[in-house]
């Protein structure tokens, strides 16, 4: 189980190296390959869902970004046109300095290191989705900036 680290645990300096970032699946819908209209920049919409896991004895973080892309062409109708699943793994150098145990043994792990993993995938993501779609008609749909916080594992929020 992933639980937060509180601020006071974080350490100042979380040093990661990323070991792969790669496309694991790409495929365009049959209405995105017979569609022959350009598709106006904010018409596009992005789906996403980004999971975590983390590998303690090999010191690694791994997360998966599946993505899907879809043409919003009215207030309830959304065509979907490509999808893309991405993963990037990184290897946390002082992993045994910044991430601990709780008294049950759950990892904690800071939001810090959640959140420059996540950024780092969505970033890549980005990029993939550009390397994809580019010399199509969908080239011009950009994947929107995130603010990694967003994607950081819901906390249990007890009261």
């Amino acid at each position: 189980m992933l639980n937060p680290a509180s601020p006071a645990d974080i350490p100042q300096t979380i040093t990661l190296s990323l070991l792969e970032s790669k496309c694991t699946f790409f495929e365009l819908t049959e209405y995105a390959i017979i569609n022959k209209k350009q598709i106006a920049f904010e018409q596009y919409e992005f789906y996403f869902d980004v999971n975590f896991k983390i590998f303690e004895k090999e010191k690694l973080v791994r997360v998966e970004f599946n993505s899907r892309l879809s043409e919003k062409q009215d207030n309830n109708l959304k065509v979907e046109l490509a999808k893309l699943n991405s993963l990037c793994v990184f290897s946390v150098i002082n992993f045994e300095e910044i991430v601990k145990r709780d008294n049950n043994g759950n990892l904690l792990i800071p939001d810090l290191l959640m959140q420059i993993c996540s950024g780092t995938t969505l970033a890549a993501a980005s990029g993939m989705y550009n390397v994809k779609l580019e010399n199509s008609l969908y080239s011009n749909s950009v994947l929107p900036l995130i603010d990694p916080k967003v994607l950081l594992p819901r906390k249990n929020l007890t009261p």
